[in-house]
């Protein structure tokens, strides 16, 4: 899978693109299909334009994200952000709850001792790391939360 580093992203991916990458490698493993880095600097670009993307290039709504990468993808469903995970607890939105969803896909923000201070990564649901966006791996110093979503496909 393409890295977030990798020279063939938009600079602003590969400085500070970690929860963007993480959010569409949580697609690429949920459909089983790759991205390629056309794709995501395409994205990178339809995600700024829609508001997604801040101005700052901060990432404004993981789900939503996903769900462009699913649409790019012609894959069915959608990502909600279902609930948070602190120190190996889940904590779902009410509504998700009331629902009945158990997440399948987990985001983790973890500290770091980069010239950022925080770094994301996909995770299994025991924390275990998937993959990193970024190579070489980043050093975990600590989780900060871990964000947990659904794919619904109806």
């Amino acid at each position: 899978m393409i890295k977030q580093n990798d020279e063939k992203c938009l600079p602003a991916i590969q400085k500070i693109g970690c929860f963007f990458r993480s959010s569409l490698l949580a697609v690429e493993y949920s459909t089983g299909k790759k991205f390629t880095s056309e794709d995501l600097n395409s994205l990178w670009n339809s995600a700024k334009f829609k508001g997604i993307i801040s101005i700052d290039d901060d990432l404004m709504d993981s789900a939503k994200l996903m769900n462009l990468g699913l649409d790019r993808l012609c894959e069915p469903g959608y990502f909600a952000e279902i609930g948070l995970k602190v120190a190996g607890h889940i904590e779902l939105y009410r509504w998700a709850e009331n629902a009945g969803l158990v997440p399948d896909t987990f985001i983790r923000k973890m500290r770091q001792g980069g010239p950022n201070k925080y770094h994301y990564v996909l995770v299994d649901e025991k924390d275990k790391l998937i993959e990193d966006p970024h190579d070489p791996v980043i050093k975990d110093l600590g989780e900060v939360f871990t964000i947990c979503y659904k794919r619904i496909i109806k």
